[in-house]
């Protein structure tokens, strides 16, 4: 491996190590992580989820698993459900708590790219 390589890797390291630190932190299983980027995701489009949707992601997992996870987060606080105008639809959107992990994990993102 050349020096430039072994620095990358270090550093992709570091940041990944960060990372699943703060997943630990906020308790997320990686299902619940993948769940938690498409609600963030869609979230910076300026879209919202809806519960329908993220249970049609079964490329992840199974309908019931899907449902289990969102749920988990939607305890732990990451997650909100609000029901819309026409009442059957439900709404995901992030939390304060869910706002703070994207904003610890831009921070460590930051923090790697320094030493880049």
């Amino acid at each position: 491996m050349t020096m430039t390589t072994n620095h990358n890797l270090n550093i992709y390291c570091k940041y990944t190590t960060l990372v699943n630190k703060i997943n630990s932190k906020y308790g997320l299983t990686n299902l619940q992580k993948q769940i938690f980027d498409e609600i963030t995701i869609a979230c910076e489009r300026g879209d919202r989820l809806t519960v329908t949707e993220i249970l049609e992601l079964n490329h992840f997992a199974s309908h019931t698993t899907l449902h289990a996870a969102l749920k988990e987060l939607i305890a732990k606080g990451l997650v909100r459900r609000e029901i819309d105008i026409d009442e059957r639809i439900k709404l995901l959107s992030l939390t304060e708590i869910g706002i703070e992990r994207c904003q610890e994990i831009s921070n460590s993102l930051a923090e790697c790219l320094t030493e880049a």
